[in-house]
């Protein structure tokens, strides 16, 4: 029986050396799996900073971006400002335009009013009612109101009223006078 002693005194040392390996190999697991640990929470740390930096640079941006739709906005503001006057002055200068056109035609009328009734003063008055009883005379060449009034018998100044004749010495050729009798 010595031989199942020996046996076991030569099982016992190999089972502890193959416990020792398997405890190694499970430490050893275990340390990796600690390393993978630590690398993986290093890079998610990493990704972690990285995304931080991103989401800061976002925010810096979005109000440099804000800053400039407030800066937009005045100027839309101040130049619909601008707009508005420049329409208030250009209603008030067409305004003003009317107004003198208005103005100038006013006065164009009146003058023309004025013209009008001097060239009606200006007319010869319209003759005397004529008498009912007469002659009609067309001046001939030559003829002179004395000799047209010694003609028919008459005043040459029934001839001048009758006719309304501011010139009595101005007579035409074919010029049509009434003759009172």
């Amino acid at each position: 029986m010595n031989t199942g002693r020996g046996l076991v005194r030569m099982a016992l040392p190999l089972a502890l050396a193959l416990a020792a390996a398997g405890c190694q190999t499970v430490a050893a697991q275990r340390r990796m799996e600690a390393a993978r640990a630590v690398s993986d929470a290093e890079r998610l740390a990493a990704e972690v900073a990285r995304l931080k930096e991103r989401q800061e640079a976002l925010t810096v941006n979005q109000q440099e971006l804000y800053r400039q739709l407030e800066e937009l906005r005045a100027a839309f503001r101040d130049e619909q400002a601008k707009t508005a006057e420049n329409v208030a002055a250009i209603e008030r200068t067409l305004k003003a335009l009317e107004d003198a056109q208005q103005g100038g035609r006013q006065e164009i009328i009146d003058a023309l009013s004025k013209k009008l009734a001097d060239m009606l003063k200006a007319l010869p008055k319209p003759a005397a009612p004529r008498v009912e009883s007469g002659y009609e005379h067309v001046v001939g060449p030559g003829e002179t109101l004395s000799a047209i009034a010694a003609a028919y018998k008459v005043k040459p100044q029934d001839i001048i009223k009758a006719n309304n004749l501011q010139n009595p010495n101005a007579l035409r050729v074919g010029q049509k006078l009434f003759i009172p009798e």
